[in-house]
């Protein structure tokens, strides 16, 4: 069996694009420091990164959910980010 490997697409099918080990340790590593970090930080602040990173919600919506204006949502946000 002959394979013409001068396509490279062939190669393209054939290379796997899963990441590396390493790769996925230090993704994992990454995610852990960020999770006890955003754990650390005050209510306020840890409700509405939590909100707009994991649930991918928008200022107005958090707004909505937290009962707040949305000055304050993004206040909160961007001390959150300040403090991390």
């Amino acid at each position: 069996m002959n394979i013409d490997v001068s396509d490279d697409s062939v190669i393209d099918k054939i290379v796997d694009q899963a990441p590396l080990p390493s790769e996925l340790f230090d993704h994992k590593n990454l995610q852990s420091i960020l999770q006890k970090v955003i754990l650390e930080l005050p209510v306020r602040y840890r409700s509405v990164v939590i909100l707009r990173y994991s649930q991918e919600f928008t200022f107005e919506e958090i707004a909505d959910v937290l009962d707040l204006p949305v000055g304050t949502v993004k206040i909160h946000f961007f001390r959150a980010k300040k403090t991390v």
